[in-house]
């Protein structure tokens, strides 16, 4: 996965956090008690604290970062904000080539988007 990918992931995984009100240790509860359907308070606290140091480090995979993403979209709060979570199914209609240039523009949208929010939040 490139850097576009990582900076991607963790980039929308903080815009929802902000959007949410949610710090690090609210995330890794909620992480935390998806996938271990329990709320022990030390794993939650390990979890918040791993959580915060991938933020930190350049090499964590864009995948944590959408694992974490994908979760949080789950969650009833992140429905109230009206957000819309786009998912793409792959078919027969188009060719590989098209879908390949479709996916080249929809990856060029998503950094005017991020680039255009992040400009939002300097200015305010």
């Amino acid at each position: 996965m490139g850097t576009f990918e990582k900076m991607g992931a963790r980039d929308e995984l903080r815009k929802a956090m902000r959007q949410l009100g949610w710090s690090t240790p609210r995330l890794a509860e909620v992480v935390y008690v998806a996938r271990n359907d329990d709320d022990d308070l030390e794993g939650i606290a390990r979890l918040a604290e791993r959580i915060k140091k991938e933020f930190q480090r350049e090499s964590t995979s864009a995948d944590k970062f959408y694992g974490y993403l994908k979760i949080l979209q789950a969650h009833p709060e992140y429905s109230k904000l009206g957000e819309v979570v786009p998912v793409y199914h792959s078919g027969t209609a188009l060719s590989p080539q098209v879908e390949r240039g479709m996916k080249k523009i929809s990856e060029q949208l998503s950094k005017d988007l991020l680039d255009e929010e992040k400009g939002r939040s300097f200015e305010e």
